[in-house]
């Protein structure tokens, strides 16, 4: 390399490095001295990202507090992440509630979208369709492209508002001209499955493809979906598998437990257990319990890795405390029981399932449920 060329980019380094360090100083000044709320904010941002500063979440913590208790409204909404994420808190769903609401009464736009999908699946919150659709509606008017999306979706199943396919589309469409990935997901869906609009599976492939385009995980991994199923496209296996590669990678947790489905069963790739075990353990850290089922019987079973029942079972029983009414994981504790060879405790276990569903083990007609109610 030249040595002159070689000397201007060292010179312009360093100077990014003093303008950057200049930058924080003034920060740190306005923020402790002037009791300025946004440099608090900024300040709190640096400390979470070490942007300028050695990374430290409990000092981030601290500053966003202060910026918050000066009425600043992104700081309430980065108080409502730490609590629901744990970062430098203790993980806490009421009080990441409170900030989330504050911060979405100051008409902060995402932290409406938040709510408003906290409400519509019932997440940290009672289910509430009205709630939902009144916060999705707040962020759409506040130009938020997800809020739109979801608004719009609203619209297109009813929720919270009267179906109407025209507003729907409104608002999904508008959410696609400000960028919004999301909502080709959206209107895929509903022509897939006839929300609002006719029935059209072509059109719904052709949205998740589009989205698909964009690197958008959701859209990818129901790309996979189409594939793997013939839904709008011929049926290819292998093309399936590609994009619930891409899904995963991209850190959707469907895209991931369909990854592991394709490794464990070999839909479009050549079956590989540990690998299989390896994307249900990713998505079982987003605290999936779909995937947490599956990881226990990997476990149980020793798929992918070897037996281990105490691990099995400490995985189901977190399952089961994140999702206490799903009779499934009652059901999957009992059979790694039985597998186990505790065939008492696993009986007592589903005992517990019918408690919780009578039907449950007439519906799921397997030669272990027949032993189970007395049929074998």
């Amino acid at each position: 390399m030249n040595i002159r060329i070689l000397l201007i980019i060292v010179i312009v380094v360093l100077s990014h490095n003093v303008s950057q360090a200049q930058d924080i100083s003034t920060i740190k000044y306005n923020a402790e001295y002037h009791n300025d709320s946004w440099s608090q904010n900024k300040l709190g941002l640096a400390y979470e990202n070490g942007d300028g500063v050695e990374k430290n979440t409990n000092l981030a913590f601290s500053w966003f507090k202060r910026a918050a208790n000066n009425g600043y409204m992104y700081a309430y909404y980065n108080l409502g992440r730490h609590y629901q994420y744990g970062f430098s808190v203790s993980i806490d769903m009421e009080k990441a509630l409170y900030w989330y609401e504050k911060a979405a009464s100051a008409n902060h736009a995402y932290s409406n979208v938040i709510l408003g999908y906290w409400y519509l699946n019932g997440n940290n919150v009672q289910k509430n369709l009205f709630k939902a659709a009144s916060y999705f509606k707040d962020a759409a008017f506040q130009g938020d492209a997800e809020g739109m999306a979801r608004y719009g979706y609203c619209y297109a199943c009813g929720y919270g508002v009267r179906q109407d396919s025209a507003r729907a589309l409104l608002w999904i469409d508008r959410a696609i001209e400000n960028e919004s990935h999301l909502a080709y997901y959206l209107k895929g869906t509903m022509y897939k499955n006839g929300l609002g609009v006719q029935k059209n599976e072509k059109k719904a492939y052709l949205n998740y493809l589009i989205g698909s385009s964009y690197n958008n995980a959701v859209c990818q991994n129901y790309c996979g979906l189409c594939l793997i199923n013939g839904i709008g496209t011929e049926k290819d296996t292998i093309k399936a598998f590609e994009y619930f590669e891409k899904s995963a990678n991209n850190g959707y947790v469907y895209g991931q437990l369909n990854l592991a489905s394709a490794y464990k069963y070999g839909e479009g790739v050549s079956k590989d257990l540990p690998k299989a075990f390896y994307w249900f353990k990713k998505a079982a850290e987003q605290n999936n319990t779909s995937a947490l089922n599956s990881l226990a019987y990997c476990y149980a079973l020793g798929e992918g890795t070897p037996v281990n029942f105490e691990i099995a079972l400490s995985t189901i029983e977190y399952a089961i405390s994140l999702s206490p009414d799903d009779p499934n994981l009652y059901d999957s504790k009992g059979e790694i029981l039985w597998l186990k060879g505790s065939k008492k405790a696993a009986k007592k276990m589903w005992e517990k399932v019918n408690l919780i569903d009578s039907q449950y083990y007439k519906e799921n007609d397997t030669e272990l449920n027949k032993y189970i109610t007395g049929n074998q």
